[in-house]
């Protein structure tokens, strides 16, 4: 008796065993769905959807050498490995440019985005820029439903139907990085000032909760912040979407605000939520969040992290003058040198310096005490034009979609 399944055995409507779902990998863009969720193979949509998900395989390796598992670890994939992925975004930056796919079938090239398991189809790519690794489509799936695997059947987005916008007694601190090249591939908005912080505030007896709200799926990212000393982690992948990048802006503003509300709900009176933005403060993305009134008279603080003092002071100029963020604090490794010091004198940069690698934890801890932004200040003054608008309604696509209740509540059955 043959007991080794076919491995290129991809029928519509046959069924996916355990053992086959243990042989690929996993990533990090699947985590909000269970493994119970891959009940067939199904044929593959020919115009899928925002999270689709699809089993590819390697077949040339460029940039991405390793995939991020739903543990966090990087698994090296070479050519034939097969994996889970996810249907990205149109995505528009500088360094290319990818589009929903359309008329795919099996065997159609797409180009993995990142590490994080997700995939497009590139339409320009710079050329400059490292070529991108090609994976081959082989197949989608169904639930028992009969319903396409897509990753919001299974996110926590319908958990939180209620948004709230109050603070009830946190310091919430904003966390971004002052890099002008906005398309942070594989790195996912890395920031190790985002880790310093949590690890310091811990460490000083205080409760914290740390959220990514903008990137591409990166799990490392949340278990390292988890390490770092967090009480809670949350992200936008838990919510069922594997990137925020080419998202629009209300899709954009309802995963803040959900994320905004878990880390809340989960933190205590006193305690620090801290949010970061995996893009650059210079990026349209993480500008547009700023901007927006609620945000802005929700931060207590805002941490810029970068190397060089030409970065820093453009983007502290940024959020003092056009985002009238009051409490800015500058995050480098390069701050525990006279030298760093004395640029920033020359510069006039008034705002303080802390190093994220070598972390003094009472000045850090000291120098994220509760304050009022400026435009909170503003705000309570009535000096602030935009006071009207920070009371709003977010938008309707809040309760829009309710996953089927089978998708959520389908025990796993052996």
């Amino acid at each position: 008796m043959n007991l080794v399944e076919p491995w290129n055995d991809f029928e519509p409507g046959s069924a996916v065993s355990s053992r086959r779902l243990s042989t690929w990998i996993y990533p990090s863009a699947c985590v909000a769905v269970p493994a119970y969720a891959f009940s067939f193979f199904s044929e593959v949509p020919r115009s899928p959807q925002l999270g689709d998900v699809l089993l590819v395989e390697a077949a040339n390796i460029g940039r991405s050498m390793f995939v991020e598992d739903s543990f966090g670890c990087c698994i090296p994939i070479f050519p034939g490995s097969q994996l889970l992925a996810v249907v990205a975004p149109e995505l528009h930056c500088d360094a290319l440019d990818t589009k929903l796919t359309v008329n795919l079938s099996a065997e159609s090239e797409l180009s993995l985005l990142n590490t994080g398991g997700t995939v497009g189809r590139v339409v320009r790519q710079d050329g400059s820029s490292e070529r991108l690794t090609s994976v081959l489509v082989k197949s989608a799936f169904r639930n028992r439903a009969g319903e396409v695997v897509n990753t919001a059947l299974y996110g926590k987005q319908s958990w939180y139907p209620l948004i709230t916008k109050a603070k009830q007694g946190r310091t919430i601190v904003g966390v971004v990085n002052s890099a002008k090249d906005t398309y942070r591939h594989d790195i996912s908005g890395w920031s190790s000032a985002t880790k310093a912080l949590v690890y310091a505030l811990a460490s000083a007896g205080h409760t914290v909760t740390a959220g990514r709200v903008s990137g591409n799926a990166a799990r490392r990212e949340l278990r390292l912040l988890r390490a770092a000393g967090a009480d809670h982690v949350a992200d936008y992948v838990q919510l069922g979407y594997p990137t925020t990048s080419g998202l629009d802006k209300d899709t954009q503003a309802l995963l803040f605000w959900q994320i905004y509300q878990m880390l809340v709900e989960k933190s205590s009176p006193g305690g620090f939520v801290l949010l970061e933005f995996s893009e650059s403060i210079f990026s349209e993305d993480t500008l547009q969040r700023l901007r927006q009134p609620d945000v802005r008279y929700l931060l207590d603080h805002l941490v810029i992290s970068g190397r060089g003092v030409d970065d820093l002071q453009q983007a502290s100029q940024l959020a003092r003058t056009s985002l009238k963020i009051g409490s800015i604090l500058l995050s480098s490794p390069a701050a525990g040198s006279a030298a760093f010091a004395s640029q920033l004198a020359e510069r006039h940069i008034p705002h303080p310096c802390f190093d994220p690698l070598v972390v003094n934890i009472a000045h850090v801890a000291a120098l994220l005490q509760p304050t009022r932004s400026k435009f909170e200040i503003e705000r309570i003054q009535g000096k602030n034009t935009d006071s009207n608008n920070s009371t709003q309604e977010l938008p309707k696509l809040i309760t829009a979609q309710t996953p089927p209740k089978t998708a959520i509540s389908e025990p796993p059955k052996e």
